[in-house]
C-alpha cells in the first residue's frame, strides 16, 4: 500500500467516524463539545488526505477516479470554509455523512489498478463478517421495535394483562433499540468500508456496481437517515420504531443480502 493508499483509506475512515462523532453529540450534553471537536479535527484531516489523494490522483492521469476525490475534496473545503467564515458548526452533521456515502460509491465503482491483484483473504473474511453482524443488528431491531410498539399501546389502552409477560419498560425497550440501530450503523459502515478498500486495490479496473452493493448502500442510508432523526430531529421513540420496519422491507427486498450479483 502506497502512500496514496493509504491517504484514501484513512480519509474515508476519518469521515465515516467523524459523521459517527457529530451524531451522537447530539444525543448527549455531558460530552457534546468533545464529540463536536473530535469530529471536526477528523474532518479536518480526511479533508487535508483527500486533497492529497485527488492531486495525485490528477498527476498520474487516473482520469477515471481523479474526478470523484475531486468532488469530494471540494465537498469538503466549501463545509470547513462555511464553518469558519459563518459559523455553521452543525453543517458537518448532514456534510460528513453524505461524503462518506459518496466515497464508498466512488470506491466500489472505480479502481485505478488495470488488472486484479492477489488480496489478503483476512480483510475480505472481516468484510463479510462485519457486514452480516450490521444486518443482524438491523434484524434485531426490528423485533424490539414490534415489543416497544405493543407494550406503548397496551399502556395507553390500559390493557395491563398484555404487559404481565413482559418485564421489560418502554424506556428499557428504547435502549436496547437504540443500542441495535447504533451498533448495526458501526458494523455496516466497517464492512462497507472494508469493501470499498477491497474493490479498490484488489479487484481491477473492471468494476461495476452491483444490485448487493446497491442494496448494502441502501441499508447504511436508512441506518442514518434513522440515527438523524431520532438525535438531530429528536423525532419519537414510536416513530424511530416505526422506521425501523422500514429498514426492515429494504433488507427483505434484497433477500437479506443473499442476492448473487
Amino acid at each position: 500500500m502506497n502512500p496514496s493508499h493509504f491517504s484514501i483509506v484513512t480519509s474515508l475512515v476519518s469521515f465515516a467516524i467523524a459523521s459517527g462523532c457529530y451524531l451522537h453529540a447530539f444525543s448527549t450534553e455531558k460530552h457534546k463539545k468533545l464529540l463536536n471537536k473530535i469530529a471536526y479535527s477528523l474532518f479536518i484531516f480526511a479533508t487535508f488526505l483527500m486533497t492529497h489523494v485527488s492531486i495525485m490522483s490528477i498527476e498520474q492521469g487516473i482520469h477515471n477516479v481523479a474526478s470523484g476525490f475531486l468532488l469530494i475534496t471540494i465537498v469538503a473545503w466549501i463545509t470547513l470554509l462555511a464553518q469558519m467564515l459563518f459559523r455553521i458548526q452543525t453543517a458537518g452533521t448532514f456534510i460528513a455523512p453524505i461524503i462518506t456515502l459518496i466515497t464508498l460509491i466512488h470506491l466500489l465503482t472505480a479502481s485505478p489498478h488495470s488488472a486484479p491483484q492477489q488480496g489478503p483473504q483476512g480483510l475480505l473474511a472481516f468484510h463479510i463478517y462485519t457486514s452480516v453482524t450490521g444486518q443482524a443488528f438491523a434484524i434485531l431491531a426490528m423485533a424490539i421495535a414490534i415489543l416497544f410498539i405493543v407494550q406503548q399501546r397496551a399502556m395507553k389502552k390500559k390493557q395491563l394483562h398484555r404487559l404481565l409477560g413482559s418485564t421489560l419498560s418502554i424506556s428499557t425497550l428504547e435502549k436496547a433499540l437504540l443500542f441495535c440501530l447504533w451498533a448495526g450503523f458501526i458494523f455496516l459502515t466497517t464492512g462497507l468500508v472494508l469493501g470499498a478498500v477491497w474493490t479498490q486495490f484488489y479487484s481491477g479496473s473492471e468494476t461495476e456496481i452491483t444490485s448487493k452493493v446497491v442494496w448494502a448502500l441502501l441499508v447504511w442510508t436508512w441506518y442514518l437517515l434513522t440515527l438523524l432523526a431520532k438525535n438531530v430531529f429528536k423525532i419519537a421513540a414510536k416513530k424511530v420504531a416505526l422506521m425501523t420496519f422500514v429498514g426492515f422491507g429494504i433488507m427483505a427486498l434484497g433477500f437479506f443480502g443473499l442476492l448473487t450479483n
